[in-house]
């Protein structure tokens, strides 16, 4: 069984590396690739992801806003922070 994922990364270079370490992994099927929580969450009804990678800091709606929303009336799927900054 593939997981899918989505990545949601304002940074394109660190969305890019995840995106590039995930397609090594056998069980992972990068879905999708989304810069902030809006476009993550119209991409999310989309892709139905199993996980979801979501940066901490981004522009607009935040991590836990749109991590909040990605519910909608269905299973949360499996939500994983990321973070460059190293106080997070």
């Amino acid at each position: 069984m593939k997981f899918k994922c989505l990545i949601v990364d304002d940074d394109e270079r660190s969305s890019w590396l995840l995106k590039t370490i995930l397609e090594e992994i056998e069980d992972i099927e990068v879905a999708g690739t989304a810069s902030d929580g809006q476009k993550a969450l119209e991409m999310a009804e989309d892709v139905q992801p199993d996980i979801v990678f979501m940066d901490i800091v981004m522009p607009g709606m935040n991590d836990m806003d749109a991590s909040v929303k990605l519910k909608k009336g269905r299973q949360l799927p499996l939500v994983a922070f990321v973070s460059v900054y190293t106080d997070h």
